[in-house]
């Protein structure tokens, strides 16, 4: 395989188009393709939110965008030049050099994995044939770490554990008072015995 670069001239109509891999990181959700970024309803399996960590490769013929959705990834396969949906493809991918099964459904493509990946850098390989064309993707795809979980925010006027501040003083004065009151009484009041 020749290491042309993904700008490269298309090859020949003699040849099948099999250009080289384009080797890009992997992409944010917000900077993928505007379909991946935002795909339409009709594109999304039920149940999807395609919103974890994502990877992108470009070629002179193919944009392929993968969004992890817990253990699966939704893929949107487009024509480089139109961005137009390429449905019914044949897709072979390979994550970590490791073959993972790739159905069709509507204008994505999905991909069942048996467990969420582990963080890291992971290649990611797709051949992809469509019709008479064909062509192999490859990039990285960076998995993050899972976020830990977010200690609830501070709420003006509530104490670390949760308690409200406020509260608290408003008894705390409260039980104070009443126990100065109770105690002034006792000292300055006259016993039943002197008021006889």
């Amino acid at each position: 395989m020749n290491a042309a670069t993904p700008s490269a001239a298309a090859p020949s109509a003699a040849t099948p188009a099999a250009s080289a891999p384009n080797t890009a990181p992997s992409v944010p959700p917000s900077a993928a393709a505007p379909r991946a970024a935002a795909p339409s309803a009709s594109g999304v399996p039920p149940g999807t939110s395609a919103d974890g960590p994502r990877f992108a490769a470009t070629t002179a013929d193919f944009e392929l965008v993968g969004a992890l959705d817990g253990r699966r990834i939704v893929m949107w396969l487009d024509r480089a030049g139109d961005t137009s949906p390429v449905v019914g493809a044949s897709i072979e991918l390979e994550i970590d050099g490791r073959a993972v099964p790739v159905r069709p459904e509507g204008e994505v493509y999905v991909a069942d994995l048996d467990a969420p990946p582990a963080p890291g850098r992971r290649p990611v390989t797709a051949t992809v044939t469509a019709g008479t064309d064909a062509d192999v993707l490859a990039t990285e795809w960076v998995v993050p770490e899972p976020a830990a979980a977010a200690a609830p925010a501070a709420v003006p006027g509530t104490a670390p554990g949760g308690a409200p501040t406020m509260a608290i003083a408003l008894a705390a004065a409260t039980l104070a008072g009443a126990i100065g009151w109770s105690a002034g009484r006792r000292r300055g009041a006259p016993t039943r015995e002197a008021a006889r």
